[in-house]
């Protein structure tokens, strides 16, 4: 999220809608009624719009950062491409967390993530998704799955050494031929 606090990332966009609404009331030249009621309501739709959206960020932040917290797990279960592969080696279950802290977070763009591979940290009581995207190499879409009300998307990250760890484990499938 470019180093930005949630409030930050979200007041830039706010603070834009409210100048540009002042700036439509002063050219529609409104009666002061008009424009006593035109202010309050503007600010209750735009906070209609950001409330749901930075709660939603802040959650997915939140639980990505609970992902992280696991790197003392003392197994990792991948389950992909027709394949089930348990890692138990607390060095290589430290390499995978070390490869997602290291991941560069990408924003949000027109594709979707394909054959998602399921892991598994823990006993299982922890499940995550991590599909790779369906334009980019080397990207992946981590997907909480533990969640009570279904998949909550958690980050679009980019790394080649996912890739690559995943490829040595023989669970990712090869990116589909276009």
């Amino acid at each position: 999220m470019l180093g930005l606090t949630a409030l930050e990332y979200y007041a830039f966009p706010l603070a834009f809608i409210l100048v540009i609404s002042l700036f439509v009331i002063r050219a529609l030249r409104w009666n002061r009624a008009e424009r006593i009621l035109f202010v309050p309501i503007t600010i209750m739709v735009v906070l209609c719009i950001a409330i749901p959206w930075i709660t939603t960020d802040m959650r997915a932040s939140r639980l990505w950062a609970n992902l992280l917290a696991r790197n003392d797990a003392s197994i990792l279960m991948f389950l992909g491409n027709d394949r089930q592969v348990t890692v138990s080696d607390p060095d290589e279950i430290a390499a995978f967390f070390a490869l997602l802290k290291e991941a560069r977070h990408v924003g949000a763009h027109h594709s979707y993530p394909v054959t998602k591979l399921q892991v598994r940290v823990g006993e299982g009581a922890y499940r995550y998704s991590i599909g790779p995207d369906s334009d980019r190499a080397d990207e992946f879409w981590i997907t909480d799955l533990s969640c009570n009300n279904g998949e909550t998307e958690l980050a679009q990250i980019q790394s080649h050494g996912l890739t690559e760890y995943l490829r040595k484990l023989k669970v990712l499938k090869p990116r589909p031929k276009r």
